[in-house]
C-alpha cells in the first residue's frame, strides 16, 4: 500500500481526488484537523501548539510535523496526506520521522482555468456577501498574489521532491469519475504511477487522451494532463471503486 502526499495551489480542490483515493483503502489524514484535534484533547502536544495560538504565533514546524508523524504512525496500512508538507524543512523533518511519502502529486490547473477558478470564487463571495460586489478587481488581485505565493512557495519543494524520483503531476480539473480515471490504476495494482504525458498548451483545453505525468526539469505549469473518461477503465478498476466517504473535506 503506498503512502501518498497530495498537493495543490489555493484554488484547486483536492476533494474528489483525496475522495478517490481513500476509496482505495488509503486512509486519509490532514494536518489541520490533527492539529485541532490536540488542541481540543489537551495533549502535552496541544497545550504547546495553544500557547502559540493564544499569542498570535504560528505553530512551529517541528510540532506540527511531530503530530502528524504521529497520526501517521498510527495508520494501519497505506495514507494520503493532504497539503503537507509545503517546504524542504517540513519535509526532511517528516523524513527523519520516519514517514516520508512514497510518492507526491500536485495538482495542477492552466492559467485559463485558475482565472476561471477566481472568478467563480469571486461571484459565489458577492452571492453571499453583496456588499462585496464593488471588489471584483481587488478579489481578483488577491487570488492573483495566493497563487503567486504559493508558486513562489512550493518550486523549492518541487525540486527537492523531483530530484527523488518522487513528484507528479496531474491536472487539478475535473470531478469524482476524471480523478477515478487518473488514479485508481495506480492504487489498484500498486505500482508506479503511469508515466504517459505530453507538453501543455496553457490556452488549450483537456482532450481527455492522457493520464498522469511523471514530473522532470519542466514547471507543472507548463505542463497539461487529461484525464480519459470513467467509462474507458477496464471492468476490474470501475468495480474498485467504492462509495465515496462521508468524511467532510
Amino acid at each position: 500500500m503506498r503512502n501518498v502526499a497530495l498537493l495543490a495551489g489555493p484554488l484547486v480542490d483536492l476533494s474528489s481526488a483525496a475522495a478517490v483515493l481513500e476509496a482505495t483503502g488509503l486512509q486519509v489524514i490532514s494536518p489541520g484537523n490533527v492539529c485541532r484535534e490536540h488542541v481540543q484533547l489537551r495533549t502535552p502536544l496541544g497545550e504547546q501548539m495553544n500557547r502559540y495560538m493564544q499569542t498570535g504565533h504560528l505553530i512551529p514546524d517541528v510540532l506540527t510535523t511531530k503530530a502528524i508523524a504521529d497520526a501517521l504512525a498510527a495508520v494501519d496500512g497505506g495514507w494520503l496526506l493532504c497539503n503537507y508538507p509545503r517546504r524542504i524543512d517540513q519535509a526532511e523533518l517528516l523524513a527523519q520521522s520516519g514517514h516520508a511519502p512514497d510518492t507526491v502529486i500536485e495538482l495542477v490547473l492552466t492559467k485559463d482555468e485558475l482565472d476561471l477558478m477566481a472568478r467563480r470564487r469571486i461571484e459565489r463571495r458577492i452571492e453571499l456577501d453583496p456588499q462585496q460586489a464593488g471588489r471584483g478587481d481587488e478579489l481578483l488581485l488577491m487570488y492573483s498574489h495566493y497563487q503567486e505565493n504559493y508558486q513562489e512557495q512550493i518550486e523549492p519543494l518541487r525540486a527537492y521532491y523531483r530530484t527523488r524520483g518522487m513528484l507528479w503531476t496531474a491536472s487539478g480539473s475535473g470531478g469524482y469519475e476524471d480523478m477515478a480515471a487518473t488514479l485508481l490504476p495506480t492504487a489498484a495494482d500498486g505500482r508506479g504511477l503511469p508515466q504517459t504525458a505530453r507538453a501543455r498548451d496553457p490556452g488549450r483545453r483537456l482532450d481527455r487522451s492522457q493520464t498522469l505525468k511523471r514530473n522532470s526539469t519542466t514547471s507543472p505549469s507548463c505542463m497539461t494532463y487529461s484525464l480519459p473518461s470513467m467509462r474507458t477503465l477496464p471492468a476490474a478498476l470501475a468495480d474498485a471503486i467504492e462509495p465515496c466517504s462521508t468524511r467532510s473535506w
